[in-house]
């Protein structure tokens, strides 16, 4: 956020978006249902080195705000999300 608020009306949501930035949210599904098979907790699968890259940062005041495109997941070429 560009500066702290709360209860944010929706005509004022944009006016408070510092920037845009890619992040990838990765989990070691193998580690996963390994930790569930021994019914200790889960997050172990989310907690690795390197679980979760992000790219730079895009300053709205240089970029702007985005009102079109799509963003799309492809795992060896197959559409995920």
């Amino acid at each position: 956020l560009h500066e702290g608020w709360r209860n944010v009306p929706v005509e004022k949501a944009l006016d408070l978006v510092y920037g845009y930035a890619v992040g990838l949210d990765m989990t070691r599904r193998d580690l996963q249902r390994g930790m569930g098979d021994q019914k200790k907790p889960w997050e172990i699968g989310k907690s690795f080195d390197r679980s979760a890259p992000i790219g730079p940062i895009h300053p709205v005041a240089q970029v702007g705000h985005f009102t079109q495109g799509a963003i799309t997941l492809k795992v060896n070429g197959a559409v995920k999300q």
